[in-house]
């Protein structure tokens, strides 16, 4: 009997909302698919309009969808697993990793982590709710035997608080694109861009304070923000007609094609898909100045700008200013191997095949 025949592997997310999380899966069970029976389940279901539901059944995934609450998604999953009867089960997500920490023990399991709970879940939730958040999911990760870190930094974090993990890279799948001004709207003259959600752990206000003082010497510059959130009405008004606010978009890479500077000034991350993708696309990349920034600026040193959290207004904007005008570093080739989404995947195959060999004795 074939790989494929013989061994189902069930990937658990809390939906396909688009984002980050939901391209790296598409990319690693794409993969999988060619060689082995694959699902993708789904706790809840998301709003049509920043969904990618459809994208995987283009490519010909099964989906299910346990439309639970989260009182009942444990009943459910279980449900699932004693129907179906996955060879392994692929958690990603705070519920799912919560949900497989306590149905694990009749399943061969393996989780990724894709960030650092104790650094996201405070600031995102508050402290009253995100610090026992936290606490909850390293609990989960610790009693994960095959779990994978996103990135270096996470593999450090997670193994400081008790956690062992594998670490495979985030990789994104290059795309092709092609402008086209009469869809995308896009500005004519320079602009800097930044991808993900407008919500305060992105710190898009530091973006937009440097950004006001550069438009008020090139009032044909223009930064754009993909992505929507909570702070998207502050933002606008901060901004005025130097900001463009395009939300979800489905052709990320004409705009970074466009664009003369990608910026992200995020307090946390886990490896930043958004700036995989700039990176993929050839920008110039101006960052702040935290740990998963610094993996990255390792191996682009030519590519990405660092500054401080707490570098004040007219500096950050100075150093944007002379990024959009750089010429000299416009040219350089980077090793997009590093990048690879192909090799992300093939990783992610290898551990499966290993967990299931080792798990079979």
């Amino acid at each position: 009997m074939s790989e494929k025949n013989n061994t189902r592997i069930s990937y658990i997310v809390p939906s396909l909302r688009s984002g980050g999380p939901t391209n790296q899966l598409f990319m690693i069970a794409k993969a999988a698919q060619k060689h082995f029976d694959v699902e993708i389940v789904t706790l809840h279901g998301e709003p049509s309009s920043i969904s990618q539901r459809s994208r995987f059944e283009k490519d010909g995934f099964r989906i299910i969808n346990l439309d639970a609450d989260k009182i009942k998604s444990l009943f459910s999953l279980r449900s699932y697993l004693m129907n179906r009867r996955p060879s392994l089960v692929h958690s990603q997500g705070f519920l799912p990793d919560i949900l497989m920490s306590v149905l694990k023990s009749k399943y061969k399991w393996m989780a990724t982590i894709r960030n650092f709970p104790l650094a996201d879940y405070p600031s995102k939730f508050g402290r009253l709710i995100g610090y026992p958040m936290a606490l909850a999911h390293l609990l989960a990760f610790r009693l994960c035997a095959n779990a994978v870190a996103c990135s270096s930094y996470i593999g450090a974090e997670m193994a400081s608080k008790g956690v062992g993990a594998r670490v495979i890279r985030n990789g994104v799948s290059p795309r092709p694109s092609s402008i086209h001004k009469s869809l995308t709207a896009l500005p004519e003259g320079p602009f800097m861009v930044s991808i993900g959600s407008l919500n305060k752990r992105k710190n898009n206000r530091k973006i937009a304070a440097g950004f006001v003082l550069i438009n008020q010497r090139s009032p044909k510059a223009h930064m754009v923000f993909l992505g929507e959130g909570p702070e998207a009405d502050e933002l606008k008004q901060v901004l005025g007609d130097a900001g463009i606010f395009a939300g979800h978009v489905d052709n990320v890479y004409d705009w970074l094609d466009a664009a003369s500077v990608f910026v992200s000034m995020s307090f946390s991350e886990g490896m930043p898909n958004s700036v995989l993708e700039a990176l993929s696309a050839g920008k110039l990349c101006l960052l702040s100045d935290i740990e998963p920034h610094r993996e990255l600026h390792q191996l682009f040193p030519d590519r990405i700008t660092l500054v401080s959290l707490d570098t004040n207004d007219d500096a950050l904007a100075e150093i944007m200013t002379n990024l959009v005008y750089e010429k000299s570093k416009k040219d350089i080739v980077i090793d997009k191997d590093i990048l690879s989404g192909e090799k992300m995947s093939q990783t992610y195959l290898a551990f499966y095949r290993e967990v299931l060999e080792r798990e079979s004795h």
